[in-house]
């Protein structure tokens, strides 16, 4: 894709980037942006769906529910 897209992108470099008259990949990598601007997306933007009405108010949760810690035992073929 990168070799595909090298006749259609524009050198744009970084401040600290000597301009180049043959694009690396890298640098028609960091041009992109350029092109899928002009592009756009397939994905549809997501949907609203409003504020969730969240905990009820007034309503008491209930507490969490208490296990037992579960301790193994040492087993009689261990000891000896």
């Amino acid at each position: 894709m990168l070799f595909l897209a090298r006749p259609i992108v524009k050198d744009s470099p970084l401040p600290w980037q000597k301009a180049q008259s043959s694009l690396t990949p890298q640098r028609v990598r960091q041009s992109m942006w350029t092109i899928f601007l002009q592009i756009g997306t397939p994905a549809q933007p997501p949907k609203l769906r409003g504020k969730s009405p969240g905990w009820p108010k007034g309503k008491r949760r209930a507490p969490k529910e208490r296990h037992k810690v579960v301790k193994k035992g040492v087993s009689a073929a261990q000891t000896a």
